[in-house]
């Protein structure tokens, strides 16, 4: 394996990664009907329409240039391929969006990929051996408490059904479990062949029902629908799970899941600045509350993944 990148470059490429993945919810929110115009698209055909086109390009990225490598991975590793694939594309996918389609707001949607921190703390414990520190249990803490008071200056949960966000919160167990089956086995695949392949394995049934869910919608959307869309697919999907994949390789997984904390004051920012330029399109406000708690949620992830005056590649996995 070739040297760990530095610590500066793995906290950049995080970042980089969540601008994306925060912008996402706003993306979503306004293709479901969230904003201030009607939905362009239903909680179906929006996965369906953002994981088509995704299953053509990576499917096209392995046969022509990792064509040996992708043959590997589907002849050693089908099954934990095929259970990445269906967990992370389409049962995250459509637990998310039937719960954002059915009433929870961007900013709260980004609230619940909050709980992927905890799962995956578990899960790295029980799994993958990570050590659970007392330094992550308080960041948790901290971070959850962080969000709490973003939730309750939001008015809290009671504005929104029980059953779509119970059914939400579904999406970061899976994409927990779809984490802890990828760091298994990040260091003997790359991870563009790895997120590629699952990609395929997941996208496939997308692809073949778009003829009879999502096509037309997609044929229906305006400009800034397109534009959501393929953000979604592109630079969230494309681009963003294979950066997610890159910095299992380097991260535990345990560890990296906290950085999932920097979604809900990112995505706040992302949907305030939108509201400020496009105020016919968008509408945020944000509260000197929402401030602090996004504050406190900074605070819990910088105490979680501080490495204590070691090297960051010191706490990599065994």
């Amino acid at each position: 394996m070739s040297k760990s990148p530095s610590r500066a470059l793995l906290i950049v490429a995080t970042l980089g990664l969540f601008l994306l993945w925060s912008n996402s919810f706003v993306a979503m929110s306004y293709l479901l009907g969230s904003e201030r115009h009607p939905a362009q698209m239903d909680w179906i055909s929006l996965t369906i329409g953002r994981f088509a086109p995704v299953t053509i390009v990576a499917g096209l990225y392995l046969g022509i240039a990792r064509r040996s490598q992708a043959i590997l991975v589907f002849r050693h590793h089908f099954w934990r391929c095929l259970a990445s694939g269906f967990l992370g594309v389409t049962v995250y996918s459509f637990c998310l969006y039937w719960g954002i389609a059915h009433g929870i707001p961007a900013p709260i949607a980004s609230l619940l990929t909050a709980l992927s921190p905890l799962y995956l703390m578990i899960l790295g414990a029980l799994v993958l051996r990570e050590p659970l520190t007392v330094r992550k249990m308080v960041g948790f803490g901290v971070a959850l408490a962080g969000l709490s008071v973003v939730a309750v200056a939001r008015g809290g949960f009671s504005a929104v059904a029980l059953a779509p966000i119970a059914i939400a919160a579904v999406a970061p167990l899976v994409w927990a479990i779809q984490t802890t089956l990828s760091k298994s086995i990040s260091r003997d695949v790359p991870a563009d062949v790895w997120t590629a392949s699952y990609l395929v394995l997941g996208g496939l049934p997308m692809l073949l029902a778009l003829p009879w869910f999502g096509g037309a919608e997609m044929l229906a959307l305006n400009a800034a629908g397109w534009a959501s869309l393929a953000f979604l697919s592109g630079a969230c999907t494309l681009l963003g799970f294979a950066l997610w994949s890159w910095l299992l390789v380097y991260l535990p997984a345990s560890t990296l899941g906290f950085t999932v904390f920097l979604n809900p004051p990112l995505a706040m920012l992302s949907q305030w600045t939108l509201a400020r330029v496009f105020p016919d399109t968008f509408v945020f406000a944000l509260s000197q509350d929402e401030l602090a708690g996004c504050g406190l949620v900074l605070v819990g992830l910088a105490v979680a993944v501080q490495p204590g005056g070691r090297r960051l590649a010191a706490l990599e996995a065994t």
